[in-house]
């Protein structure tokens, strides 16, 4: 949780960024490379006047910052920073994907989206997440608020 308010007084120490919301923790189980500890998640809604790919290289720069060279593609780290949605933007390039494609299928991602924006829509297909949280049936997806 100390990794994560960190980060975010980080990426909201300049004038570019502005905290508007800011979800509760919760404990999730690893996916995909489950052989690791648990991991902590939360989600922020942030105001900037950034364009998607600015806002990207800030947070990446960020992760770098504290991350472990060399790590495991969705293994152990200390920071994960995504952009989940930008407004209405839909973008597909090779940095950034806006929608992030993950979206519907993390219960880690849905759950503490929806705590702090609960009529929210996937802009790439207008469904509500509230839809997408419901359409997951997966036990090994374990989210603890904490």
């Amino acid at each position: 949780m100390e990794n994560i308010k960190a980060a975010i007084e980080q990426l909201i120490e300049s004038d570019d960024v502005n905290l508007l919301k800011c979800s509760s923790f919760y404990k999730t189980s690893p996916v995909e490379f489950t052989d690791q500890p648990d991991f902590i998640n939360n989600v922020i809604e942030v105001e900037t006047d950034l364009p998607p790919e600015k806002l990207l290289r800030k947070i990446k720069q960020l992760e770098a910052s504290v991350n472990p060279v060399g790590k495991i593609p969705k293994g152990p780290r200390v920071i994960d920073l995504d952009i989940l949605f930008f407004n209405d933007v839909i973008c597909k390039g090779e940095t950034l994907t806006i929608p992030h494609q993950a979206i519907c299928k993390r219960k880690f991602v849905l759950i503490p989206l929806l705590e702090i924006s609960p009529d929210q829509f996937c802009p790439a297909d207008n469904r509500p997440f509230k839809e997408c949280l419901a359409s997951l049936d997966d036990p090994d997806q374990i989210v603890e608020r904490i």
